[in-house]
């Protein structure tokens, strides 16, 4: 069991407000979905779920994963984004609260992104909205929109929303657990709040 620090409780307390901006999220699109499809996409999330797709989903999701800590070793200007200070929060966060964040924040943003917004407007719209939300620097903008296109197709081909939550929250799941072992590639002036890629 892990102990209470400092540390964690900061961590905690962002976590949180995360949860929550992520929960409004998830709300905001059930919404839009409900106004203007007529869908309730909770439903449809909780109804199209069955273990083949969130497999498939998460073994895309773990994948990316994998891929982004190789770009972000190689592409040294997206280890300036903002996202740092996340970073260092989940390197300090417990793994409750990370698996927390990371199940909540990939349900909610597919539920608004692809569940209401991409029938709405198309994959890449809808993409490049989902990248405006992760705007931690120039560069990791368009890595975002990248993968929200990556993530519509999904969800165009599998007709399955589980499926794409399963792949976006193995994706932010197995990224934050890449920082929080140390294996992803923070530069040392992680502390100071200078640098890195965030879960998207």
């Amino acid at each position: 069991m892990e102990s209470i620090t400092e540390d964690n409780r900061i961590a905690w307390a962002v976590i949180s407000i995360g949860l929550i901006l992520e929960l409004a999220i998830g709300v905001a699109g059930w919404a839009a979905g409900w106004m203007l499809l007529k869908v309730n996409l909770l439903l449809e999330l909780i109804e199209s779920a069955n273990a083949t797709d969130i497999g498939i989903g998460a073994l895309l999701g773990a994948a990316a994963a994998l891929l982004i800590c190789l770009v972000v070793r190689i592409v040294k200007p997206l280890q300036s984004s903002r996202s740092l200070n996340i970073l260092s929060v989940i390197a300090k966060a417990t793994w409750l609260q990370i698996v927390l964040i990371c199940i909540v924040a990939g349900i909610a943003e597919e539920i608004l992104f692809r569940g209401s917004l991409q029938p709405a407007v198309g994959i890449w719209p809808a993409a490049v909205l989902f990248g405006l939300l992760h705007a931690y620097g120039r560069l990791y903008v368009f890595v975002a929109i990248a993968a929200g296109a990556c993530l519509g197709y999904l969800y165009l081909y599998s007709g399955n929303l589980a499926s794409v939550a399963a792949a976006h929250a193995v994706y932010n799941l197995a990224v934050s657990s890449l920082v929080k072992i140390g294996l992803f590639p923070i530069p040392s002036n992680a502390e100071e709040g200078q640098a890195a890629t965030e879960p998207a």
